[in-house]
């Protein structure tokens, strides 16, 4: 698969989660209480400004939904880990099982508010159960690929704008990154 392909693939995958509130800009998290008043693009300028020291890990979880819960406790099921993420590079797998985060558990309810927190250099200790066996993996956030910024921007123009201007707003986003 092109790598332009499986780049869309990406955001196409990750803004199809939106209305599950995994991306920034959805219901949860710091966003400003109140929704920005100007233009798509004076709005995504500012949000790209306070996104900018917003890490990655690389990993996605599957619905919350579909999380397990052990004795009350949350997990999180690694659904997807990018080849060029801190968490593939710790050694997160798919199908892995997130059970804790720096020593503790996890939060209850949708990770997402929780994931926006993590800042680029910070380190992060990931409990997983891999096939029965319990594992440390550290991982050091890393900052956004273009096309993981481009997501979280998608997800709060999907969140504060019409639906006619989201479509506006993704379609100038693919067509940039496929010129790339």
């Amino acid at each position: 698969m092109s790598k332009l392909r499986s780049t869309l693939l990406v955001m196409l995958i990750l803004v199809t989660t939106v209305g599950l509130g995994w991306l920034p800009g959805s219901s949860y998290g710091e966003e400003p209480q109140e929704a920005c008043q100007e233009d798509v693009e004076t709005c995504v300028a500012q949000m790209r400004k306070a996104f900018s020291d917003r890490g990655t890990l690389g990993f996605q979880i599957v619905e919350p939904e579909a999380n397990t819960e052990d004795q009350g406790k949350p997990r999180w099921v690694v659904a997807r880990v990018m080849a060029d993420g801190a968490a593939f590079d710790a050694g997160l797998r798919q199908d892995d099982i997130i059970t804790g985060w720096n020593g503790r558990g996890l939060p209850v309810g949708v990770p997402e508010p929780f994931l926006r927190n993590v800042k680029v250099g910070q380190k992060i200790e990931l409990s997983v159960i891999r096939e029965g066996t319990e594992h440390v993996f550290s991982a050091v956030a890393k900052k956004p690929t273009e096309q993981t910024m481009e997501a979280w921007l998608m997800g709060y123009v999907y969140a504060h704008f019409s639906k006619d201007v989201f479509e506006e707003y993704r379609a100038k986003v693919v067509a940039r990154l496929a010129g790339q």
